[in-house]
């Protein structure tokens, strides 16, 4: 857990300097930033893409950032949430599909959909998708059905909570998915 949270911020001025300016705990040994450029630092991190979360990573999910840009009830995302992970292959990716797919599983998921390769045969290295119902509370939200076609409830729970906007908890309605192979179940 992080302690910044819980730690007091101390503010004080520099003689001939404008602004308030603090000790930032989250900096090594302590730098002292002035409140508008913590503001402006946690603000890029939100908005400024991968390199600036990776230039500024003291920043990310910063509650005391928040607070200076005034952002009230400031939740930060989790690492699954932040994260450049897909929630099918579990590879890291550089690009991330609707917030939970790499290219790849997007490609082989249209494959399947559409039944068919790029040359034309029937998709053969694909995994079995199922349309899997998930409950899903986000935040202080009423909980919603969400439906995710997915290979399986690791899956689907990962997919729901990586594109959460908050902490969310999951759950499941009906039974799972019957394996591909009903052999197997008989043992």
């Amino acid at each position: 857990m992080d302690n910044t949270a819980t730690a007091p911020v101390e503010y004080f001025k520099i003689p001939n300097a404008p602004g308030e300016y603090f000790r930032c705990p989250r900096y090594h040994g302590n730098a002292t930033l002035s409140v508008t450029a913590c503001a402006a630092q946690f603000n890029r991190t939100r908005t400024g893409g991968e390199d600036a979360r990776i230039r500024l990573h003291a920043c990310v999910n910063c509650p005391i950032g928040a607070q200076h840009a005034g952002i009230e009830n400031f939740k930060p995302k989790t690492a699954l949430q932040t994260s450049k992970l897909c929630t099918r292959c579990h590879r890291p990716a550089s690009r991330i599909i609707h917030g939970r797919l790499c290219v790849s599983c997007v490609n082989r998921q249209y494959e399947i959909q559409k039944g068919k390769n790029a040359r034309g045969n029937k998709p053969s290295q694909c995994p079995a998708l199922h349309p899997l119902h998930v409950t899903v509370r986000d935040g202080d939200r009423p909980a919603q059905d969400r439906e995710y076609l997915a290979t399986g409830i690791l899956e689907a729970a990962l997919s729901a909570l990586k594109t959460a906007r908050d902490h969310a908890v999951v759950g499941f309605r009906g039974p799972p998915p019957r394996p591909a192979n009903e052999q197997l179940t008989m043992f």
